[in-house]
């Protein structure tokens, strides 16, 4: 079983590029999906009586988009854009499980749901293939999560 560490994902300047036939696999994200799901699970303990319908709501869409994005991810082959980055499986499940420690903690609503929102464009951009889209939502993801 790979170990992920809590570190920040290393640097992606080096990146390969990818070639016809790379691809990421759902099967290799089980990492990523398994920390979707607890940051869903994690928004629970945001719910008190103190917080409006409309921040309530907010947290149930988080939630459910979470959900959606694991469940997107399970079995999906990811085909990568030939000639663009080369995105590996185990940088995305580092990225989304650093995610996970970073805002696991944050108490503060807003913030909490605007990282998350960081790590939702992340989950997108992976499913879309794109190198390019996908180092500059990692990028996005980095910025939101040290703001």
């Amino acid at each position: 079983m790979n170990t992920i560490s809590s570190e920040p994902p290393p640097s992606v300047q080096a990146l390969p590029v990818a070639a016809t036939g790379d691809r990421i696999e759902g099967t290799d994200l089980q990492v990523a999906i398994d920390a979707l799901r607890l940051m869903a699970n994690g928004l629970d303990d945001l719910i008190t009586d103190d917080l409006s319908v409309a921040e309530i709501q907010q947290i149930g869409r988080a939630q459910v988009q979470l959900r959606s994005d694991a469940a997107a991810l399970v079995g999906r082959q990811i085909d990568l854009a030939v000639g663009e980055a080369k995105v590996a499986a185990e940088q995305v499940n580092a990225a989304i499980h650093y995610a996970d420690a970073a805002i696991r903690d944050v108490g503060d609503t807003k913030t909490r749901l605007a990282r998350i929102a960081a790590v939702v464009g992340f989950v997108g951009a992976v499913t879309t293939g794109s190198g390019a889209a996908i180092v500059q939502a990692a990028n996005t993801l980095k910025a939101a999560l040290v703001a």
